[in-house]
């Protein structure tokens, strides 16, 4: 207790009386090593009684020596060039031990750090110029500034010019040194005025991009997205459709362009290259349930008219046998097909059809979209036309 106050007290005469500051640099660590430049703070006492020759701020010389005066007359230059702080204060206190008959007590602080000027970069948390320990290393520096979660400790770039000019670039991995490796000149350099150190960022992982496949197939979610993927391989990662999806209402929405395709996944099968287009990242693949707003209408001279569920593949010949097939009085030659009706009358097509020729072979079969009408008229009467059906639509929808 008595020697801590005799050593403040001398700190505290040493700063009154203008003998310089004694301040510990806030630079100086334990491992700082002295050399010339530096200047130290004694506190020496001997049996308590503080030495005020010796309390105060010492300059280094050009040779990182201390030149003290005992008595006013001076002793020989101590050199502490190499010595940290703790060590230092040991040698003084050996080197003035012949001058008493007591054993001096001595403190020992760096008061000033010789400094240089470098500039940080990157992934710290102070970027701009920055005053380091002249002799500090880069990990110093690191330890110095802090460094941002996402730094890459790996990548860190010292840029420095030579004396002559030249322009150089040191890499170094200070990582292993800083989780308690030894120390490595290549990646551990003692860093120079105006460096310029560059933290980088650790490089992001890879993006994974995704598509979604929602709706009625069996493993609705997010998969991801290979180039050249393809409809079919999409519904394919999603294991298929389930039953009750309507194969031909399959809607991309393409969030690049903001735009909405629709395909037909049974043509897709077929390799259809307009149905089974290929896929862009983030497209988002709905496969819309099967109802009433798919269906198609079979009306006139069938034994059971009306409108029927369209179950993704239907011919003309099922369609009618669905409507109870003809009455006797049918026209069986001039069955009128009128495509797309239900869906968008303004482009509804007509066609008319023999329907004995298909029984007979003559012709194929003829498939049905959804939106189709087929109209069967009578013998009495010399077919249908587009107003007919919509007359006879009218009569179903209003009645």
């Amino acid at each position: 207790m008595m020697r801590a106050l005799a050593w403040t007290l001398c700190f505290l005469i040493t700063a009154a009386l203008g003998r310089g500051d004694t301040t510990p640099d806030p630079l100086a660590r334990p491992g700082t090593r002295l050399g010339p430049g530096f200047t130290i703070g004694l506190a020496v006492s001997v049996d308590i009684v503080e030495e005020k020759e010796l309390c105060g701020a010492f300059p280094l010389d050009s040779r990182g020596r201390i030149h003290l005066t005992i008595g006013y007359l001076p002793i020989d230059p101590i050199d502490l060039t190499g010595l940290t702080a703790q060590e230092a204060e040991r040698k003084v206190r050996d080197a003035l031990a012949k001058y008493y008959v007591g054993r001096p007590e001595v403190r020992l602080v760096i008061t000033r750090v010789p400094r240089i000027r470098v500039v940080a970069q990157g992934a710290t948390f102070r970027n701009g110029p920055v005053e380091v320990a002249q002799g500090a290393r880069l990990t110093d520096f690191i330890a110095q500034v802090g460094y941002q979660p996402a730094a890459d400790l790996e990548r860190v770039a010292i840029r420095r010019v030579e004396r002559d000019g030249t322009r150089i670039t040191l890499n170094a991995n200070v990582r292993p040194i800083l989780e308690g490796a030894a120390s490595d000149p290549n990646n551990d350099p003692v860093l120079q005025e105006g460096d310029q150190i560059q933290v980088a960022l650790r490089p992001l992982p890879p993006v994974i991009r995704t598509i979604a496949v929602l709706g009625e197939v069996r493993s609705p979610g997010y998969y991801t997205y290979r180039p050249g993927m393809t409809v079919l391989d999409a519904l394919f990662a999603a294991q298929d459709l389930l039953p009750t999806a309507d194969a031909a209402r399959v809607t991309i929405t393409r969030a690049s362009s903001r735009a909405f395709l629709t395909v037909n996944a049974d043509r897709a099968r077929e390799r259809i290259p307009t149905e089974n287009l290929v896929l862009q990242p983030d497209d988002v693949i709905y496969v819309a349930t099967r109802d009433t707003g798919r269906r198609y209408a079979v009306a006139g001279a069938v034994a059971a008219p009306g409108t029927f569920d369209h179950p993704g593949k239907v011919t003309l010949s099922q369609a009618l046998e669905k409507a109870g097939g003809f009455k006797p009085n049918a026209d069986r030659g001039k069955v009128t097909l009128v495509k797309g009706m239900l869906s968008d009358p303004t482009r509804a097509e007509q066609v008319v059809v023999n329907y004995d020729r298909i029984v007979r072979n003559e012709i194929p079969d003829i498939p049905l979209e959804a939106g189709d009408v087929i109209q069967v008229p009578e013998r009495r009467r010399g077919g249908v036309s587009l107003q007919d059906v919509g007359m006879w639509l009218l009569r179903i929808f209003l009645f």
